[in-house]
């Protein structure tokens, strides 16, 4: 793509943020062509998405969880490339990551339940006290009933047998 034409997406990605209309936002999270970039913006808030409510956020991160992109892995095609790895696979830190560093409460638990569900794994430092801090369940009749239990399973699913 040109410069112009890198300028006009921006352009258009920037002012579906600011509007914040939640059909163009799910437009965009659904949108599985876009930069590596946008997506980890978006996912860190950072950039165009630096300003976005915390509702807005939520959304977007829900609807990329449906987004293709997210459980794709990644295909160098016979051709390696480094670069095109790496930025690959930084939308999948940036996800994961999420983790360790949301407000550890039931809300965040369901949108991370939706983004990481079918996000390819990788590896956490700290899983430990990531599990920890989404011990949550104020419910303890039915704990396993909750977002945060759903989440700290697929959480759980990062853990590698010696």
């Amino acid at each position: 793509m040109s410069d112009a034409g890198t300028r006009a997406t921006a352009g258009v990605i920037a002012s579906a943020v600011r509007r914040g209309n939640g059909s163009e936002l799910n437009a965009l999270a659904l949108n599985s062509h876009l930069d590596s970039f946008v997506y980890e913006a978006m996912i860190e808030r950072k950039g165009v998405f630096a300003e976005i409510t915390d509702r807005n956020h939520r959304l977007l991160l829900a609807c990329l969880g449906n987004n293709a992109r997210i459980s794709t892995p990644y295909s160098d095609d016979g051709h390696r490339n480094g670069w095109s790895d790496y930025k690959y696979h930084r939308v999948f830190s940036a996800a994961w990551s999420l983790a360790g560093t949301l407000p550890a409460d039931e809300e965040w638990a369901g949108v991370l339940n939706i983004l990481l569900g079918k996000a390819c794994p990788l590896p956490l430092k700290d899983l430990e006290t990531i599990l920890a801090g989404w011990r949550i369940e104020e419910d303890s009749a039915n704990p396993m009933l909750s977002s945060a239990f759903s989440l700290r399973t697929r959480l759980g699913d990062l853990i590698y047998g010696d």
